[in-house]
């Protein structure tokens, strides 16, 4: 019976879906897409927000558990100041982050492709990267650099790269990826860790079919400031430990 109503409510979902994007999302994204990327992250910002917390709520009836934990000065921004780094296990992370703030993150090129998807992403202010070449990941870099010391200072980050689809939980300190925290020791920018969960139970896999009504949650952790650190391995492990206990908080919470 739950099979029969997944495949009943499957095209309702599709539907929902598609539509929601091209009405929320598509338009205001080609309308900003003349202007500088600043400019079209703020244009398109609130709209993505709308449309992430439609998808997630009415299309795929998740029950959303939010806690933010950051300076009353930050919250209700859409695009503070800060490197915002999360565990990456589903394409639900950035809807679900988006929900709470609309910085672009760093976007594989592999997107670029997929009709209107691309084009949104792009008009977002997101940063593309072809991750099997190197010279691309050098100018990335670059481009981040840029963003976080000498335009707005913000930008979503996901240190495991590619999802992790070996285990439920983010991966240990050892395996991520941290040029990134590393300029963000060496330029005095506060690291924001985001914890997400459950995202990985919302999408099956195998079939592409919604798991409808499963919980999800994401913890925004107070920050941690270079300034407090000695050094860069103390700093960086200090802000990946907080996504993994944020992780371990919101899977004994949720489960």
């Amino acid at each position: 019976m739950e099979i029969f109503f997944k495949y009943l409510l499957y095209p309702i979902s599709v539907i929902l879906l598609i539509s929601s994007f091209t009405l929320f999302v598509g338009p205001i994204s080609v309308i900003a897409l003349p202007f500088k990327w600043q400019t079209r992250r703020n244009i398109t910002g609130p709209f993505w927000k709308l449309f992430s917390e439609f998808a997630l709520r009415v299309v795929c009836l998740t029950r959303i558990t939010k806690e933010d934990f950051r300076e009353e000065a930050v919250k209700g921004k859409g695009s503070p100041e800060g490197l915002y780094i999360a565990n990456h296990q589903s394409f639900i992370d950035i809807p679900l982050m988006l929900t709470t703030i609309q910085v672009p993150p760093i976007m594989k090129k592999e997107v670029l492709y997929i009709p209107l998807l691309g084009i949104c992403g792009y008009s977002s202010g997101a940063i593309i990267v072809d991750r099997k070449d190197s010279e691309s990941r050098k100018k990335v870099f670059e481009q981040a650099k840029e963003r976080l010391t000498s335009f707005d200072k913000s930008l979503q980050y996901y240190p495991e790269g590619t999802r992790n689809k070996k285990k439920d939980g983010p991966k240990e300190y050892f395996e991520i990826k941290k040029p990134l925290m590393l300029l963000a020791y060496n330029e005095g920018i506060k690291i924001y860790p985001v914890s997400m969960f459950g995202t990985k139970k919302v999408l099956n896999e195998k079939t592409g079919l919604v798991n409808y009504g499963k919980k999800i949650g994401s913890i925004f952790h107070a920050p941690v400031d270079p300034k407090d650190f000695d050094d860069a391995e103390g700093f960086m492990k200090a802000a990946w430990k907080k996504v993994q206990d944020g992780y371990d908080q919101l899977e004994e919470k949720l489960n």
